[in-house]
């Protein structure tokens, strides 16, 4: 049987017996935090219930335990984006709609039309009362509060000649970025602006001219 010499006995408990006692807060987590909340002036003496007592003479420090380890929970959202436009421009059509109808007398009849799920499209009946018809629905948008986006808008209202324009806008620049180059091509005239699709077919139907 194996002998252990009695100082050697006495210095084993003694540890064991100190190391008892400095964990022995940990027992009582939740109130040893909150008197030391209390003392470090993180919490007011007359807001700190009396669950929080503690005895001075009792150690007072703390095993940092994680979330999980003190009975709480992680919890990681990630947000489809878009899904959220999607369900945005599903619950902005009857506001818009009620909008549009007080101007009917104007703009003729609304009809929806098929598009992006980032995007709601409108068709009117008068297009003639077009920009009245976007000042009208612009009253739904409302300003963006960020930093980076000063004077942004949560909605952006185009009507299809506006989209025209900007797009003939784009090849005007186009054309006149290549008529600065020296060196002229068959293809020069396939906008870059032109969806992936699009482009690839002009490109290979020009090619084929060659």
């Amino acid at each position: 049987m194996l002998q252990i010499d009695l100082w050697k006995r006495i210095v084993i408990w003694g540890l064991c017996i100190i190391g008892l006692f400095l964990a022995f807060p940990n027992a009582f987590y939740t109130r040893v935090e909150g008197y030391n909340d209390t003392k470090a002036g993180l919490i007011s003496a007359e807001s700190a219930q009396d669950s929080f007592a503690w005895p001075s003479f009792l150690p007072v420090s703390l095993v940092n335990l994680g979330l999980d380890l003190r009975g709480g929970a992680h919890l990681l959202a990630e947000v489809q984006v878009e899904d959220v436009y999607a369900a945005r421009m599903k619950a902005l059509w009857p506001e818009l709609r009620d909008v549009l109808r007080a101007e009917r007398a104007k703009i003729g009849t609304i009809r929806l039309q098929k598009g992006a799920a980032d995007q709601l499209r409108v068709k009117i009946s008068q297009a003639e009362q077009i920009a009245h018809a976007v000042s009208a629905v612009e009253t739904l948008s409302k300003p963006v509060v960020s930093l980076s986006n000063a004077g942004a808008r949560d909605l952006e209202v185009t009507s299809a000649d506006e989209v025209k324009s900007n797009w003939e806008n784009i090849k005007a620049r186009e054309r006149e970025e290549k008529s600065t180059n020296s060196e002229a091509s068959l293809l020069d005239d396939v906008t870059v602006a032109m969806p992936g699709l699009s482009r690839a077919v002009n490109l290979q139907r020009r090619a084929a001219r060659v």
